[in-house]
């Protein structure tokens, strides 16, 4: 049976109109052979695009997205994200959401979710199609997908973006979760470890008492002592939205710097984030960034609690071993976030 499509006109609350894609799921369900209630054999969902805020379809998202579509439009920093939603009868049963443009020409695509009643019926590919024209329409060049691998329905998810034309999963981070308290332990088990690098004259010091002196010679080591594939992890362009200084050190070989590691809140109450963490290529294979790690939880615990959580992530594949051998038996979670991507380019025209 042929799949119908047909156009409609909707108008929102604001005035604005926009054109919306409805499907006749009556003849999807007959073609899969679906077997229906008499009275709901047939059944159209309509697919709206808008910006933010679009609080009907805040359930259909991770609750830590949520506030993305409930905040108020004249929060500027939302406009520019992307809604791609489905409705049938008035109820909202898809989305998918677009963060705002970023980088050169890059969007990002937080969530797509369907309503369980309504999958395996094509709306999530439906989703991802109208999202790649909006995106295009505002002159998006990429689209960037992030999941991890402890998520429910992962394998599903992965299939999906595949389907609809997406880069196959690429490893992009591994990731850790422990209570600050993990240090208490470790301390103990590795005891000549850390003895033996500090007789090395490993030090730290709190990033609130780093001094001009400090940042004029780490922007020296930027500019002359980073390889350019490292320059990612600039202290002095961090661009850490909640970073805490309190949790932050910059950590040394004696007078020299030797690297660094910067806290900041995390999204989730009571965790701690330590995203940024550097040892200088010559310090790399001392221990100086597993001892200043410990260093930074030492002080979250200290300052927030034992209790509380400290969370860590890294791209770099000797520190993903690192982690997963040395860190990981005390950790409370771990996981690998993979990355997909989709290059978008506009149909030509016809001359």
């Amino acid at each position: 049976m042929i799949r119908r499509v047909t156009y409609q006109r909707h108008f929102f609350e604001e005035g604005a109109s926009a054109i919306l894609r409805s499907i006749d799921l009556g003849s999807i369900y007959m073609r899969k052979r679906v077997l229906m209630d008499a009275d709901s054999t047939r059944q159209t969902v309509v697919f709206v695009e808008k910006v933010c805020p679009a609080p009907e379809f805040a359930e259909l998202t991770y609750p830590r997205l949520r506030h993305l579509l409930t905040k108020e439009e004249s929060d500027l920093t939302h406009r520019d994200r992307l809604v791609v939603g489905a409705l049938c009868g008035g109820v909202s049963i898809g989305l998918a959401l677009y963060s705002r443009e970023y980088g050169e020409g890059e969007r990002r695509l937080l969530s797509v979710f369907v309503d369980r009643r309504f999958r395996r019926r094509g709306i999530a590919l439906e989703l991802l199609d109208r999202g790649e024209r909006v995106a295009m329409e505002k002159e998006t060049t990429k689209l960037v997908a992030f999941h991890s691998n402890q998520t429910a329905n992962y394998a599903y998810y992965e299939g999906l973006v595949q389907k609809a034309g997406w880069s196959s999963p690429q490893l992009f981070e591994y990731r850790l979760a422990g209570k600050a308290r993990w240090v208490y332990d470790a301390e103990r088990d590795w005891a000549k470890f850390l003895t033996r690098v500090r007789r090395g004259g490993y030090a730290a010091k709190s990033w609130d008492e780093v001094t001009e002196a400090d940042n004029a010679r780490l922007a020296d080591i930027v500019a002359h002592e980073m390889p350019e594939a490292d320059r990612a992890f600039d202290p002095l362009n961090h661009h850490l939205p909640d970073f805490m200084s309190e949790i932050s050190v910059l950590l040394y070989c004696g007078d020299d710097i030797a690297g660094w590691v910067l806290g900041a809140k995390g999204a989730v109450a009571d965790t701690y984030n330590y995203k940024t963490g550097y040892a200088l290529p010559k310090y790399q294979k001392r221990g100086y960034l597993i001892v200043g790690m410990m260093e930074v939880c030492h002080r979250q615990a200290e300052l927030f609690g034992p209790e509380t959580l400290s969370t860590y992530e890294t791209n770099n594949a000797a520190m993903q071993r690192v982690m997963h051998k040395q860190i990981k038996p005390y950790s409370e979670w771990t996981d690998e976030r993979f990355v997909c991507e989709k290059i978008l380019v506009r149909p030509a025209i016809p001359t």
